[in-house]
């Protein structure tokens, strides 16, 4: 996942019972959302999937987390990343740009 990507939710159960005072609105099991920011795993104690996920579409609050290594950062509250699986990868305008180009000099040299 990266951001960008279109995933789908496959498991809203067993959030924290403080989450919805921690989010504007909570994922919701077979919706598609887009991946805004991907969070490594950095946190104490270490997640049960490695990193997680900020949607576009929800928002969390911020706060100090402690790292394993003791430091704190400030971050977003997000979601485990093992709670969404990628439908579709992030698309990249300017590689679209290139094969229509390279789809005009064919077809120029078709027509020739």
């Amino acid at each position: 996942m990266k951001p960008g990507s279109l995933v789908i939710c496959i498991n809203d159960s067993g959030l924290s019972p403080d989450a919805n005072a921690i989010f504007n609105s909570l994922p919701i099991k077979n919706k598609i959302y887009q991946v805004r920011r991907v969070i490594p795993d950095i946190f104490d104690p270490p997640q049960a999937n490695p990193a997680g996920i900020a949607l576009e579409e929800i928002f969390g609050d911020w706060e100090f987390l402690k790292t394993r290594d003791g430091t704190y950062v400030y971050e977003e509250i997000h979601f485990r990343m093992d709670r969404f699986v990628e439908i579709l990868a992030p698309i990249n305008i300017e590689e679209i740009e290139e094969i229509e180009q390279q789809d005009c000099v064919i077809e120029s040299m078709c027509l020739s």
